[in-house]
């Protein structure tokens, strides 16, 4: 922050990780930003404007009012800067009853999920199409190792609920992958 240009706002791209600490969204997070507190006026139009903003309205009109709130979202239009690769953004964690919780607790919930156990399912889905690499571009399961928090790689045993673990069949099956690959080596 010491070296940011005054009258600045910083947009940080973080990894996105949801559901599991080790289930990653292929797009990058970049809704957290950093500014001086007397520059904001309103916290929800700083956290939807910036470099990443994108119209997403049908209408001139429409767009012309969201680009009028993303504005005034600050006393005075600042320049924005990225900062890349600012660390993770985990979220949704802490499994289904919790995920219902925060989705109830945000203007953001879905329809289709008002239950538990529609949330479960979509958990499963989202780590069934991880696990099996059918959509790369959406979620994939990562190895935790030293890209992760340091907090987390020391404390793996307090936050194991929360690591994503490949089904026993096909945990089975990539060790049985890797004995074969062994002896053909």
């Amino acid at each position: 922050m010491k070296t940011m240009r005054p009258y600045t706002v910083l947009s940080l791209e973080m990894r996105y990780y949801r559901y599991f600490v080790n289930l990653r969204r292929s797009e990058m997070w970049s809704r957290a930003r950093m500014a001086r507190f007397g520059d904001i006026r309103n916290l929800q139009t700083l956290r939807s404007a910036g470099p990443s903003w994108h119209v997403a309205h049908s209408t001139v009109l429409q767009t012309a009012r969201r680009w009028k709130r993303m504005v005034c979202g600050l006393k005075r239009p600042r320049r924005w800067m990225i900062a890349r690769d600012a660390g993770w953004h985990f979220s949704s964690l802490s499994g289904p009853a919790a995920v219902l919780e925060k989705f109830r607790a945000y203007a953001h919930i879905h329809g289709h999920l008002d239950d538990v156990d529609a949330v479960a399912e979509l958990m499963n889905r989202t780590l069934a199409v991880a696990f099996d690499g059918s959509n790369p571009s959406a979620f994939r399961i990562e190895a935790l190792d030293d890209q992760f928090p340091a907090y987390l790689l020391a404390n793996r045993a307090r936050f194991a609920h929360l690591i994503a673990e490949p089904p026993a069949a096909q945990q089975s099956a990539q060790a049985q992958t890797r004995y074969e690959d062994q002896e053909i080596g």
